[in-house]
């Protein structure tokens, strides 16, 4: 049969074809067989990353009704076979292996939602020892999973050679390069050779029309589809291929699918990493748990990593001969979960002492399987001269660790036979319903930018912004579960975030950058144009002037200083361009740096005034006879003043609108107070009465009515109901004013702030309510503190940080005033107090540069208020990935 490809011509056939796998069936269930000969009509994946998928057709087929067979931990199993290769559909057969989790009422189910928690790789087994990742979505529907082709119960190829590690390199050396390419080389052709009819057609693309043949063979009109990490991958494919097939699809922890530009993948992924690492460095800084508590922890991390790729360092506790490499700390420092930080810290310092013992973590059981080779073929990776250039370029922007990371996140597919690929490329899904995406904030593996850009794209899609780490449906997130649930029960999507929250498209970002780099070079030629004075070059070049003039405006939020200096220097074309304005951006470019670098403004006036007085030098006509002092003000030192300006005022507006809202709360409880006294004497008062009337008066009775006693009887019973109702409205009325916590710090600062004492409040942790002890104790600890150093120390500075863990809350308040003198004070043993009431840990004493530092960790109750997902997930099986 010839080709079938409808609605667009068939993409090249590939020459070569990559590793396959090895059928292998399941001796548990039975076989379904629900493709005729020719039923397939599908086009080739493209192998180009400018050839999008094409749109996909699969005739009508009457379909073999499943065979759902017990086997074992409460599931029930089948297969269907389907195409090894869907561009020709009349090839050989594969087997797919599917599991059920049976929904709880059978009778009033929703359908079915297919489901794909990630890898790639094996799939039921998963299920069956992860069952309560899925209790909640058998509440509605019947849980399906199944194994991708190449794995577990589908037909599956155990290659050989196992896959290798990077880590077991020393990169970026070419040597180091070419023999990790040389090992997984030969990994790929052992593959190769068992793979059989898998081999070359193993990516998301043949795997999306394995979910359509899934979609038919459950009897499903419209697929309902959950898929995180690479299983979001498989989603976007699906949703491109068969977008009209689609009922409901949540994608959690995304990997973008679209971006083309391996660059800007990497990127997002380097920025996550790095933002993770400046969130440790905050949280080393705060607290004397950090074993860095006192340096720069992330210029500790620096020297420990030149180290280790200058040579690597020795691991004692692993072996005499065990030696770590900077690759290998990058790889195993575990920056995203806060519950790894004081570890992490301790195993820095070691590291810093020359013991990387820490980091000397066993590798897991060497890769059998083809998880690598789907991977390159959805993400395909470039050669050595390329990600060599990729980590001198990130290294600008992430000089910590993301760029650090570019040889084990992108070196996969080095030295791996040519395979049949489905690269990124932008996703069309016309006919697409809404669809549910969500990032965490804190996840490097799949960073929320993936998400957002995803979410881009889709019609009509949503993106959840949550705080967290990778797999928050699964990690259990409880506000993610929420939304998700609601969607697929009920389509209904969560509320669109706010349009001061709401984050621009790249297209927005460009448009507007552009504009305003158009507005200034129209507004510098302008004024070049009408200056009068000696005769200057044509419109062209003053065009050209002023446009590399106006680009380092781009740079005035993300590289303030870097910008404002390469202004400067643009700004001396005014040598060779009399009267040209150029300097005006150059002017707000420092202007720019002062708002934005607010812990350097010494340093920004500096350069300031060094550039004002080497303009004036170059370009002594440009101030028109204008006294050295007062181009020195004009120039220098008013653009600065006027962003300083600008920050200070945005602060105080901030600071304001706190107060408003801690008055407003104030306010409200006292309405509150006199509401609940007024209640309590008058409704209180009434229905008491009423209750003694009726029970004293079926007392005097004693059943000579017995009507009137049944009345009476119900009087007493309900008034005394409404009694209890009152006083649970009570106890609401006058316990919300009296239960502070972790919100009402920050309204605590702002009111005890004033321009002599600068009060700033770190917050590290989820939202999730605290329980009323404990909220009360942490917010009386740190208000006694601030107390004391508004009043008694002499402060002009005092910095509060608050860490919110699963188990703990850890406070510390530091000061840069004199402590109490003599005994202990009546405030000081208070606090102890408190915090020893939990069962916790509180510790107050000067600091070595002059300061007053007060610490506690008060418990949080087993049970109460748990900030469920937000853990770290478990390495465990069972757990996605």
């Amino acid at each position: 049969m010839g080709r079938r490809c409808p609605g667009r011509r068939c993409p090249a056939r590939p020459g070569r074809r990559g590793p396959g796998r090895r059928r292998r069936t399941s001796p548990v269930v039975l076989p379904a067989k629900i493709y005729r000969k020719g039923d397939a009509r599908s086009v080739r994946p493209p192998r180009s990353l400018f050839v999008i998928g094409a749109v996909t057709a699969i005739a009508p087929v009457t379909t073999t009704p499943l065979s759902w067979q017990d086997c074992g931990d409460g599931l029930q199993c089948e297969q269907i076979q389907v195409p090894a290769d869907w561009a020709r559909g009349s090839g050989p057969k594969v087997t797919i292996g599917l599991a059920k989790l049976p929904a709880q009422d059978e009778a009033g189910k929703k359908g079915v939602v297919l489901v794909n928690t990630g890898g790639p790789g094996e799939q039921i087994a998963l299920l069956r020892q992860g069952k309560k990742y899925f209790t909640d979505l058998t509440k509605w529907f019947d849980v399906v999973i199944f194994d991708p082709r190449g794995f577990g119960k589908s037909t599956a190829v155990n290659c050989p050679i196992p896959s290798p590690f990077a880590t077991e390199w020393v990169f970026p050396r070419k040597s180091a390069y070419d023999a990790y390419s040389a090992k997984n080389r030969t990994f790929g052709q052992a593959c190769a050779k068992e793979a059989g009819p898998l081999s070359g057609n193993l990516n998301s693309w043949q795997i999306a029309h394995d979910m359509e043949a899934i979609r038919k063979a459950l009897g499903q009109a419209k697929l309902t589809y959950v898929g995180n990490s690479h299983g979001t991958v498989l989603g976007q494919s699906y949703a491109e291929l068969f977008p009209h097939k689609v009922g409901r699809m949540y994608l959690d922890s995304v990997w973008d699918h679209t971006t083309p530009d391996l660059h800007e993948w990497l990127r997002r992924r380097a920025q996550a990493l790095e933002g993770n690492a400046e969130r440790f460095a905050a949280w080393c800084q705060s607290t004397t748990i950090c074993a860095l508590h006192g340096k720069d922890p992330l210029a500790v991390w620096d020297k420990v990593m030149d180290k280790a790729r200058r040579e690597p360092i020795p691991a004692p506790e692993a072996g005499p001969e065990v030696r770590i490499s900077d690759t290998q700390i990058a790889s195993r420092a575990n920056f995203t979960y806060e519950a790894t930080w004081e570890h992490l810290a301790a195993g820095l310092a070691r590291a810093q002492a020359g013991d990387a013992s820490f980091f000397a973590k066993v590798e897991g059981a060497p890769d059998p399987n083809l998880s690598r080779v789907i991977l390159c073929a959805d993400l395909p990776y470039p050669g050595y001269d390329k990600l060599k250039k990729l980590e001198t370029t990130l290294r600008r922007d992430t000089p910590h660790i993301g760029c650090r990371m570019v040889w084990p996140m992108a070196n996969h597919c080095a030295g791996l036979p040519p395979t049949r690929t489905y690269a990124p490329h932008p996703i069309k899904a016309p006919g697409l319903p809404p669809v549910l995406i969500a990032n965490g904030e804190h996840d490097d593996n799949s960073p929320a930018a993936d998400g957002r850009r995803l979410a881009d794209q889709l019609p009509r899609a949503r993106y959840l912004k949550a705080v967290g780490g990778h797999a928050l449906y699964f990690s259990g997130h409880p506000c993610v579960r929420e939304h998700v649930h609601r969607y697929l029960t009920t389509g209904k999507m969560p509320p669109a975030a706010p349009p001061a929250d709401r984050r621009s498209s790249v297209a927005d970002v460009y448009v507007r950058e552009g504009l305003l780099v158009l507005a200034a070079t129209a507004v510098l030629t302008a004024f070049a144009m009408l200056d009068g004075g000696p005769p200057r070059p044509g419109l062209p070049l003053l065009a050209g002037a002023s446009l590399a003039a106006a680009l380092p405006l781009t740079l005035r939020a993300r590289f303030p200083l870097p910008g404002a200096l390469l202004s400067a220097a643009i700004a001396l074309l005014g040598l060779v361009i009399p009267g040209w304005p150029g300097r005006l951006v150059t002017m707000v470019m420092f202007g720019a740096a002062a708002f934005h670098v607010p812990r350097r403004p010494w340093l920004v006036i500096s350069l300031s005034i060094v550039w004002t007085i080497g303009y004036g030098l170059f370009i002594p006509q440009a101030y028109k006879g204008l006294s050295v002092v007062t181009d020195l003000v004009i120039m220098g030192v008013a653009p600065v003043a006027v962003g300083h300006a600008l920050r200070l005022h945005g602060e105080r507006v901030a600071q304001a609108a706190r107060l408003d809202h801690a008055e407003a709360r104030r306010a409200m409880a006292e309405d509150r107070a006199v509401l609940a006294r007024d209640v309590h004497d008058s409704v209180g008062h009434h229905l008491t009465a009423i209750h003694m009337q009726a029970t004293a008066t079926r007392r005097a009775l004693r059943g000579q009515a017995p009507t009137a006693d049944r009345a009476l009887g119900t009087i007493a019973e309900l008034s005394s109901a409404a009694l209890e109702e009152v006083r649970a409205l009570l106890d609401t009325l006058r316990e919300a004013p009296a239960r502070p916590g972790l919100e009402e710090i920050e309204d605590l600062a702002a009111r005890l702030s004033t321009p002599h004492l600068r009060i700033s409040v770190h917050r590290v942790g989820p939202g999730v309510p605290l329980p009323p002890g404990v909220g009360r104790t942490v917010y009386r600890v740190v208000q006694e503190a601030l107390t004391n150093a508004a009043r008694h120390s002499g402060a002009t500075k005092v910095e509060v940080r608050v860490r919110r863990s699963r188990t703990a809350v850890t406070m510390s308040i530091t000061d840069n005033g004199r402590g109490p003198a003599g005994a202990e004070g009546r405030g000081i043993r208070g606090m102890r107090e408190r915090v020893h009431q939990h069962g916790g840990t509180f510790t107050a004493g000067p600091v070595p540069q002059h300061g007053w530092l007060v610490e506690a960790v008060v418990p949080i109750a087993k049970g109460l208020a748990s900030p469920k997902g937000q853990a770290q997930p478990s390495s465990a099986a069972g757990n996605p990935t």
